[in-house]
This record gives C-alpha cells, structure tokens and sequence, in this order.
C-alpha cells in the first residue's frame, strides 16, 4: 500500500471509504460515526491543512488517517498531555472489504515513522471504548491509556491512547 498526502481530487474517495465505514459500524453496533461525523467538512479541513493522508492499493483509496499538531478540546480539558512535542493521529479508517490485512497497521507504522522523522516525541488518539479490537489493536502497538472522556455531540465513552516514541 502506498501512503500519501490526499488532496482535494481524493476527497469523495475519502468520503465514500468513511461512508462504508460507517455501515460496517452500526451492523457491529457501533454508532460514534455517522453520517455527519467524520463529514465532507471536516475532511475537506484536514485535506486543506495538508493533514490528511490515504493508503492507496491498486489505485484505490482504502484507508485515510489525519495527522496534526492540534490538540482536541476534550485532550486538553481532562488534563491528557505528554512531555514534549506530539502528534495527534485521527479518524484512521480501513475500507472493510479489506480490513484484518494490515492496513491499519500499516497506516499506524507511518504515523510512527512521521512523528520520529518531524521530532515529535509521542503520539496520541481516541478509540470508542465499545470497539474492544480496535482498543486491543493499539495496546499490542504499545499505546497506553491516558484515561476517558465524552466528546460534547457523543453520548459514547472514547479512551485517549498514546505512545512515547
């Protein structure tokens, strides 16, 4: 898989990817995402901060993840920081045709090597604590948990994770 910076041209491929996310999750009964969450919006944002990225196989776009510096309200309210610089990985998303391949591993792997190259110190992410084997995913990737907070518009639990490098 070939990982790489998405621009606007990838953009409804990105949308219809997290779209097929979103009907995999509810059949799993997993709602956190939804048709307004992660939007077009919010990923036209990413793609214009120059923060989104996209794996790419046999000229499909199969997974996306943004990467930035900005750390989310809710990290900052509950007191979630690590010493030094760090990155803040969001919305990784592997089309579920081809989930269980590696690709999330992949995806995760380049964040890691990003962080390092851009002297970043350590990364941190949320996971809805209701997706136990995406939680078990990074604990076998060394993220800890920082604890657990509610996003405003969620009525869900999300875990803070994250990983000094």
């Amino acid at each position: 898989m070939e990982i790489k910076p998405a621009y606007k041209e990838n953009l409804l491929a990105v949308v219809y990817l997290i779209r097929e996310c979103v009907k995999d999750m509810n059949t799993k009964n997993l709602f956190h995402w939804n048709n307004y969450y992660p939007g077009y919006q919010t990923l036209l944002a990413d793609t214009e901060a120059e923060n989104l990225y996209i794996g790419i196989e046999r000229g499909i776009v199969i997974a996306t993840m943004a990467l930035d510096e900005n750390q989310p309200d809710e990290y900052a309210r509950e007191g979630f920081a690590d010493s030094g610089k760090t990155l803040y990985l969001h919305r990784l998303a592997v089309l579920p045709s081809v989930q269980g391949k590696g690709h999330a591993s992949e995806m995760i792997a380049f964040a890691e090597n990003y962080a390092i190259k851009n002297g970043f110190n350590s990364i941190m992410l949320d996971v809805f604590e209701g997706n136990a084997p995406v939680l078990d995913m990074y604990t076998s990737k060394g993220y800890t948990k920082k604890g657990s907070f509610l996003f405003p518009f969620q009525k869900a639990t999300f875990s803070c994770l994250s990983k000094e490098l």
